[in-house]
């Protein structure tokens, strides 16, 4: 069974966005990924074509908002700002939440911008896939 992950950014239109196109890409057989947010606003142009700079495409993606998911259950849940972390109360006790901190690219819209924010993303979520790997290996009974 995959686990489960839901990223919240403020808007939803380009780090969570991002987030959930590469890790459905890097590990699409581990996890059911999914992103949302309180104010949904349109997919950044230059978030779609960063990731089309690495393969991935996200130009079919879509914001959600995030009482879309409110029955849901996830297995991870990971705000990608402070705002997002601070203005989703609602998720503190139904989820536990991680904070991963990662600079709006949008705020001056530079090409550059999305690009370290891919990067940052990247590095993250590369240890996500290990630890998920990890957990279940130890599920199984295989020593770590």
């Amino acid at each position: 069974m995959k686990s489960r992950v839901l990223f919240i950014c403020t808007g939803n239109s380009a780090r969570s966005q991002m987030a959930e196109g590469l890790l459905r890409h890097m590990a699409s057989e581990l996890f059911d990924v999914y992103s949302a947010d309180t104010q949904p606003r349109d997919l950044r142009p230059l978030a779609i074509d960063v990731m089309a700079s690495q393969g991935i495409d996200i130009s079919h993606q879509e914001s959600t908002p995030l009482q879309a998911y409110h029955n849901d259950t996830f297995d991870y849940v990971i705000t990608l700002c402070h705002r997002a972390h601070e203005n989703c109360p609602n998720l503190r006790g139904q989820f536990d939440t991680i904070n991963w901190a990662v600079d709006d690219p949008a705020a001056d819209n530079r090409y550059r911008d999305f690009q370290a924010a891919l990067k940052h993303l990247k590095t993250r979520l590369a240890y996500l896939v290990i630890i998920e790997e990890k957990r279940r290996k130890s599920a199984n009974g295989n020593k770590l």
